[in-house]
């Protein structure tokens, strides 16, 4: 019995070629365009490689990573990211991150005019 080949997915061209599940191509853009890390709470965030340095919660909200995923993913290939593959993708970051030390994250205010 042979053994299930390994897919490397920081090898962005062999997650791209056309054997590769949208699961896999969406975590490779993922990993393309983000760092993943664990706050000291546990929650497990992304930040942009290019870009403000903001980190973002994998869960919640209208500005999830998985709904921007999903749209860069449309945007480059046409294609929709069905819910199975968006949910395995953001599994995997979940634990990907899971694996990172714990990092306290910091909120960040400003003024505008006499609001803060």
């Amino acid at each position: 019995m042979t053994a299930a080949p390994v897919i490397d997915l920081d090898d962005r061209p062999a997650a791209r070629r056309a054997g590769a599940s949208v699961a896999q191509r969406l975590l490779a853009l993922a990993r393309e365009r983000y760092t993943f890390g664990r706050s000291s709470s546990g929650e497990v965030y992304a930040v942009p490689k290019a870009g403000p340095p903001i980190a973002r919660l994998i869960r919640g909200g209208p500005t999830s990573l998985r709904a921007e995923l999903a749209a860069i993913f449309y945007r480059q290939s046409g294609q929709v990211a069905s819910s199975g593959a968006l949910a395995d993708t953001m599994c995997t970051i979940e634990g990907l991150g899971q694996s990172d030390d714990p990092v306290e994250l910091h909120l960040r205010t400003a003024a505008d005019g006499d609001d803060v």
